[in-house]
């Protein structure tokens, strides 16, 4: 299988551009009965760890841009990985782009209905873009998991 979701995201709480330690606390994708984690093959999962660790980096120092090159290139490499489709995801939602996170933040919630990273950001890109009753669905459905962020529960 080709995606990869590591144990390291977590949403922390939404101030608009400030990212500062928001990806701090490990994230567990779930889904529904276990704890599940995907593997990619070594070369892609190598690649996009990488990657996926500098973008991670970036975004909790404001570098926003520098995420977002170094996400597409995971995407274009693995285009199924809900890591990187998530993290592209918030960089452009926090970029004030909530049009072009929407798909993204979409597709890494899709595959993965665990992925509460991705189902509360979606949410939140959803609040942005005024469709409250998408918005109301995404939340609650990351707020439903177990271990779910405290901010999460808040935005409802």
């Amino acid at each position: 299988m080709d995606l990869h979701v590591s144990g390291t995201l977590r949403a922390d709480r939404w101030r608009g551009p400030k990212v500062a330690g928001f990806l701090a606390k490990p994230h567990r994708v779930y889904d529904g009965r276990r704890s599940i984690t995907w593997h990619a093959s070594p070369s892609v999962s190598a690649f996009a760890n990488r990657k996926l660790k500098q973008a991670q980096e970036f975004l909790q120092s404001g570098n926003l841009p520098a995420a977002q090159r170094l996400c597409e290139e995971v995407v274009e490499r693995a285009p199924r990985n809900p890591e990187a489709l998530c993290l592209l995801g918030i960089a452009r939602l926090f970029a004030g782009d909530a049009g072009q996170a929407l798909p993204l933040l979409e597709r890494a919630a899709s595959g993965h209905k665990g992925y509460g990273l991705a189902l509360e950001h979606l949410g939140l890109a959803h609040l942005m873009l005024g469709n409250f009753a998408d918005a109301e669905r995404a939340l609650r459905d990351a707020t439903a998991l177990p271990g779910a962020p405290a901010s999460a529960r808040m935005r409802l």
